[in-house]
């Protein structure tokens, strides 16, 4: 995982959920927190986590493949497309 999504989880979820919550209430409801977002940072989690819970995997996005494909945690380097 790279980008802002790795940014997220490198400075922390509850962190960024609670500064764009605040720039939501200076700005607007275009900085509303997204739901997935809150919900992890309320759970302490990253996104690196996500889907790991239900025995998905993680979520990667590759340069060939348009969708979001699941990982397989198993160490498979086949990709299924979500």
């Amino acid at each position: 995982m790279t980008g802002p999504m790795w940014y997220a989880d490198t400075v922390g979820l509850k962190q960024v959920c609670d500064r764009v919550s605040e720039f939501h209430h200076q700005h607007g409801k275009i900085w509303r927190p997204a739901p997935l977002l809150k919900r992890l940072a309320d759970e302490a989690k990253r996104f690196a986590d996500f889907g790991k819970e239900e025995g998905r995997g993680s979520a990667v996005v590759t340069p060939h493949c348009s969708k979001t494909c699941i990982a397989r945690e198993h160490g498979s380097s086949n990709l299924e497309k979500a």
